[in-house]
């Protein structure tokens, strides 16, 4: 068990290997996984491809069928044209490589019904052997049921496909290097229908005339990666060197460090000391500019008082002013008025004065007009009363 088990390990490094190597001569796309099952689409595709990369000979290559439009005959009724295998898989089985309706057609009968590649399908052993032995071998040797198990051993061969039989007994001719020996290993169960990995495809395109090739490109993988490898225990006592050196290199930063440490932190007080004196000067300075904006506050309001007292003495002064010369004219006023009154006092006295003398001569009139009345009485005694009535009256009014 654990000679299968190392024989096992060593199969699948040895895959590995192979798909690693296809993968650089750009046949097996670089994102294929081992374990991935490999389709029928891809197989037929690598074919292909392998066979122009991997073989020296051009009689053992597949070119890629052209499609050329009511000439070319379609070799399966799933792969149209515009498949983007068609070249790939229309080319093997223009070369007869595969089964199909080209190699199939019966000249007596020529409608063989619909025939499918089934493309997406896995590939399977029967397949992977059957191909690449048509491929490599131009001419296959005859097997049949008997000369099978003689070769391969293998209990399940009313499995195979009587087909695939010459494939089968080709590839086990060829001992350890073949298909079978380098994918499946020992073993006595060939079952032909089981989908193969893409590591066990990569083996089967490796074998034949892909050997040399694939092994030169394996010695150079081998070749870079021992490189690789020395490169890299050159880069580990390098760096273990580095490492020697950085360490008494940082022993010494260290002391550097800290020394640095200790002025920075000494910078660092300093500076806060300066912040701190800074930060009280600038208070200081607040503080100064908010009495200076105080006094200016009051110099202001004593501008403003100022002004408001010399607006106030300048309205006393017009108002003194005023004042004198309304005092003046009051004066004046005065003079006038007691002139006026000493004016009419006298107007008055020479009223009374008057009065007097026109009340005497009144009187002295009365005494005249009565006289006259009395003389003109007696002068005309026949007056009659009316008259003399009248003439009194005359008399009282003058």
């Amino acid at each position: 068990m654990r000679l299968i088990s190392l024989r096992r390990m060593k199969a699948r490094k040895v895959q590995g290997q192979a798909l690693a190597a296809l993968q650089v001569l750009k046949v097996i796309e670089a994102d294929a996984q081992p374990s991935d099952l490999c389709t029928r689409r891809e197989y037929a595709r690598w074919l292909v491809s392998g066979s122009g990369v991997l073989s020296r000979n051009s009689v053992s290559k597949v070119y890629p069928a052209m499609y050329i439009e009511n000439v070319t005959e379609l070799a399966f009724d799933d792969i149209t044209p515009e498949d983007p295998d068609f070249s790939s898989i229309q080319g093997l089985a223009e070369a007869g490589l595969i089964s199909s309706k080209l190699s199939n057609k019966d000249l007596l009968n020529d409608d063989l019904g619909p025939f499918y590649f089934s493309p997406e399908s896995p590939l399977s052993r029967q397949d992977l052997v059957s191909w690449k032995m048509a491929l490599e071998k131009r001419q296959l040797p005859e097997g049949d049921k008997k000369i099978l198990y003689q070769i391969s051993g293998f209990i399940d061969i009313d499995k195979i496909n009587p087909d695939a039989w010459p494939a089968v007994v080709a590839d086990m001719s060829a001992g350890e290097q073949g298909i079978i020996a380098l994918a499946f290993g020992c073993t006595r169960l060939f079952q032909p229908n089981k989908p193969v990995t893409k590591a066990q495809v990569a083996v089967a395109l490796a074998t034949g005339e892909a050997f040399d090739l694939v092994n030169e490109e394996l010695a150079r993988i081998e070749a870079e990666s021992m490189a690789e490898k020395a490169v890299s225990a050159h880069n580990a006592l390098v760096a273990e060197v580095e490492k020697d050196v950085n360490a008494s290199f940082e022993k010494e930063l260290l002391i550097e460090k800290e020394k640095i440490d200790a002025v920075e932190k000494m910078a660092e007080e300093a500076l806060h000391e300066l912040e701190r004196l800074k930060a009280e000067r600038e208070a200081e300075n607040m503080a100064l500019m908010k009495d200076r904006a105080a006094i200016d506050s009051e110099m202001e309001a004593l501008s403003r008082l100022r002004c408001e007292v010399e607006e106030q003495l300048e309205s006393l002064m017009n108002n003194k002013v005023e004042i004198s010369y309304e005092k003046e004219a009051i004066n004046k006023l005065r003079k006038e008025t007691e002139d006026e009154s000493q004016e009419v006092v006298r107007l008055q006295h020479e009223l009374e004065v008057e009065r007097k003398a026109l009340s005497m001569a009144r009187i002295t009139y009365s005494r005249i007009c009565s006289v006259r009345l009395l003389m003109f009485v007696h002068l005309h005694k026949n007056l009659h009363l009316s008259d003399l009535t009248w003439i009194c009256t005359y008399l009282l009014n003058l």
